[in-house]
């Protein structure tokens, strides 16, 4: 589950890492100028007060829940975006159609943000769906933590199959380290995952590769 390499050239093996085990976990795979210039919009973005609470839920339920989820977000609008998010997104854009060539997920397009955990922040076990809006398909963190250590926390547990009753202590889980330039890409309705508590400011690029929504009759 682990590649080393650029983008572009690691797009394949990502992509055959999803198919096969539903998650991919990648280093250095763009360039550290890009990763350099979105840390610094994200952390700038952070001191001008530009993020919000996150919510949970959708539509008319939506609401902020700090018990399950702690953290800042900074969405990325596709009619303003800056010079790194258009980068950023021309990377992304290789790896969907791989994506797609290997599994035939028919993903069309990826939205996402910015996104801090301050000092305490955290999020708690979940699945990046929700019931009635299934478009979601694959998600996507690229990690900005250029001075991340140990004893800052913030990692990303994740659940690599299927739990027992009552989360039994023999699943299987992983830690991601949250390193500057380390992107994780998972299938959002089968992994399971969470943010660790953090001690210090963690920020990072979520989002998902969506397919377009069905029309029920």
């Amino acid at each position: 589950m682990i590649s080393n390499g650029q983008l572009l050239h690691r797009a394949d093996s990502i992509a055959a890492d999803l198919a096969r085990d539903g998650i991919s976990v990648a280093t250095d795979v763009l360039s550290p100028n890009l990763v350099f210039s979105l840390t610094a919009e994200a952390r700038t973005q952070w001191e001008q007060d530009q993020y919000r609470l996150a919510q949970i839920g959708t539509g008319d339920t939506k609401q902020h829940a700090t018990e399950v989820r702690s953290d800042r977000v900074r969405w990325w609008d596709d009619a303003e975006l800056s010079d790194p998010q258009r980068a950023y997104k021309a990377e992304l854009e290789q790896l969907r159609v791989a994506i797609n060539r290997t599994t035939m997920l028919g993903l069309f397009e990826w939205e996402g943000h910015y996104a801090c955990y301050p000092p305490g922040g955290h999020y708690r076990r979940h699945l990046d769906v929700f019931a009635n809006a299934r478009d979601r398909q694959v998600s996507t963190i690229l990690y900005l933590n250029d001075d991340w250590r140990p004893r800052d926390g913030g990692e990303l547990r994740i659940w690599t199959q299927a739990a027992g009753p009552d989360w039994a202590l023999d699943s299987l889980t992983i830690d991601v380290e949250p390193r500057a330039g380390t992107l994780v890409v998972f299938l959002s309705e089968d992994i399971y995952h969470e943010v660790l508590p953090t001690r210090a400011d963690r920020f990072s690029v979520s989002g998902w590769f969506r397919t377009r929504p069905t029309t029920v009759l």
